[in-house]
């Protein structure tokens, strides 16, 4: 049954990557903005910012600002540098020794 699962998430990679090559490079970049705007979020709340600061604590994450130096990263991306990864290891099955997905966890 894992072996299924595995290969049903192959299967919608490849599908995916096929959409990034369709993707304009003023597409990638407006995804990639996408993403870092919900990264930079500004935190309104104590609250939710005493939630962050914990579960990076809980995680045995202490930078504290994991989520602008994400952020910096995902800007500096390419289109090619995701499709190498993929190719590398994901679909590579010589590259690729554990995937782990989660789903419906923020």
């Amino acid at each position: 049954m894992c072996r299924e699962i595995s290969q049903a998430i192959v299967e919608c990679v490849e599908k995916e990557s096929l959409e990034l090559d369709a993707l304009t490079d003023e597409e990638f970049q407006a995804f990639k903005d996408s993403i870092c705007n919900k990264l930079l979020k500004r935190i309104i709340t104590v609250k939710s910012l005493g939630k962050r600061l914990w579960k990076s604590i809980a995680d045995g994450n202490f930078d504290f600002k994991k989520q602008e130096h994400s952020a910096k990263h995902i800007q500096s991306l390419t289109k090619e540098d995701l499709k190498s990864f993929v190719k590398r290891f994901i679909l590579d099955s010589e590259e690729r020794r554990q995937m782990v997905v989660e789903y419906g966890r923020e």
